[in-house]
């Protein structure tokens, strides 16, 4: 998938720190990739993205928007694993931030 130049100054802005193709922001991508890195995610490990903010009722919803919107699902004990839209997401923003670094080491 290739991106246009538009699409790839406003990765490099990041004016609300959201992709708006995928319609993430930067807490989710987070999530999205800790979870592909452990496996699995939970509602705890999500938390501790909000202790600083002590909103831990942001993070519940957060976790079940994530679940409503077809990015994680749940397989039982409280773990959430992600699903194929949560990859291809993943894919598509890591390849959007590689074309990003490779045009600015380009000059």
């Amino acid at each position: 998938m290739r991106f246009t130049e538009s699409e790839l100054v406003h990765l490099e802005r990041g004016d609300t720190q959201k992709f708006d193709y995928l319609n993430l922001d930067v807490r989710t991508f987070i999530i999205l990739c800790k979870a592909k890195v452990e496996g699995y995610t939970t509602l705890n490990s999500i938390r501790r993205l909000y202790e600083k903010h002590k909103r831990s009722k942001s993070a519940k919803h957060r976790l079940y928007s994530l679940v409503k919107n077809g990015y994680l699902r749940p397989v039982g004990d409280g773990k959430f694993v992600l699903t194929k839209k949560a990859l291809s997401a993943l894919d598509t923003i890591t390849q959007a931030a590689n074309l990003t670094w490779e045009n600015k080491n380009s000059f």
